[in-house]
């Protein structure tokens, strides 16, 4: 878990720095660019669960870490929407 999680960040990262300059470019790369830092957050919160769950013999980091990531997402989802939906009505 923790070597795929690494590579995994290690790919988000470069990522998200080649998509840092054009976050406020139009809607789509701002939803690409927030898409991508919620993956970096999503590595590192994996990381730091699976170190917790192997140290604390417990479940329960796993599922904070996983919870804290879908309120997360969820909030990028509705950031996106919001600011979408003006836009179709208008068109």
């Amino acid at each position: 878990m923790l070597m795929f999680g690494g590579l995994a960040l290690v790919a988000n990262l470069a990522c998200l720095r080649l998509l840092w300059r054009f976050r406020t470019l139009d809607l789509n790369m701002a939803s690409t660019f927030e898409c991508s830092r919620n993956d970096v957050i999503s590595n590192v919160g994996v990381l730091v669960a699976a170190v917790l769950v192997a140290w604390l013999a417990s479940p329960w980091p796993d599922i904070v870490i996983g919870s804290a990531m879908a309120a997360l997402i969820l909030r990028s989802a509705f950031r996106v929407i919001g600011e979408a939906a003006p836009q179709v009505c208008a068109a």
